[in-house]
């Protein structure tokens, strides 16, 4: 076994504690919309916010830093797959800092000041916005697994192209999830 294997592997292994942290919570949200529960929907969106600090920042960040060290061991500067996950990493990045962080703080004094109702309107876009976020780190998965060329345009507009769909059935909706019904 080589350096790089084991970097991959500490690469691999961050994302899935990344991904997988991230897919609970959002699953407990969308749960929790789907009930019309705004108190759980607020709950759940407020330890986000707390686990983003804890969770989220260093698992991403693990990842992105073992990803570099392979990047650099492997000579894949170049690589199409490399620089896409990488804008790709970065447009999450931008998405938590910029976006979800102030509708969180946001919900989080709407709350303070007793205005669940309010606060679940910031909760349920925030969810929204992190649907599609978790899109485009499924196309990062895709990007790292299928390593398209810049050649490869079939896999690149399919990667893409189911990204864009996710995310308009998403965003354009103004529907609030059904509830589930039990059968």
């Amino acid at each position: 076994m080589d350096v790089y294997t084991i970097f991959k592997f500490l690469h691999v292994l961050a994302a899935m504690a990344w991904f997988g942290g991230g897919a609970v919570m959002l699953l407990q949200a969308i749960l929790a919309m789907r009930q019309g529960d705004d108190e759980s929907l607020m709950r759940v969106t407020g330890s986000l916010g707390s686990l983003a600090m804890l969770w989220f920042l260093p698992a991403s960040g693990l990842t992105l830093l073992f990803g570099l060290v392979i990047v650099l061991l492997g000579n894949l500067w170049g690589e199409a797959w490399v620089i896409l996950g990488l804008v790709g990493a970065l447009a999450s990045f931008v998405v938590g800092h910029f976006f979800l962080r102030p509708m969180g703080e946001e919900a989080a004094r709407l709350i303070a000041d007793g205005k669940i109702a309010e606060a679940a309107v910031f909760g349920s876009r925030m969810i929204r916005i992190a649907m599609v976020d978790y899109a485009s780190i499924i196309a990062i998965v895709a990007l790292m697994v299928l390593k398209p060329n810049w050649t490869d345009i079939l896999a690149l507009v399919v990667i893409y192209g189911a990204l864009g769909v996710t995310a308009f059935l998403i965003l354009g909706s103004k529907a609030r999830l059904h509830p589930l019904r039990a059968e």
